[in-house]
């Protein structure tokens, strides 16, 4: 595992439901391995519904931290994992419109 992220604190900005989870999961892994903290963050604390292809349930994920009570301060970065659900979604959310806003 190679260190070059370590101390670093990235959020993942989801939705609770709709993300597509390669777009999740491939830069959540690449992050961690080069030793960054991930946090997943949603509108609500608890199980996150990934999808495949917008249309078929896929893993479920645990949002440890709800979007309200997020500091943008505590991060060093944020991913806005895709597909098409994800970020439609959040757009309407204006806490996760502040959050995006903040660390911009």
């Amino acid at each position: 595992m190679a260190d070059r992220l370590a101390g670093k604190r990235i959020a993942f900005l989801l939705a609770n439901s709709g993300v597509e989870e390669v777009e999740l999961v491939r830069p959540w892994e690449a992050l961690q391995a080069e030793g960054a903290e991930t946090v997943l963050v949603a509108p609500e604390v608890g199980t996150v519904q990934a999808f495949e292809g917008d249309t078929d349930e896929a893993g479920t994920y645990e949002a440890t931290l709800a979007v309200a009570d997020a500091d943008p301060a505590t991060f060093d970065g944020l991913v806005l994992p895709g597909g098409t659900t994800n970020p439609d979604t959040l757009r309407l959310h204006a806490p996760a419109v502040e959050l995006v806003r903040a660390m911009t």
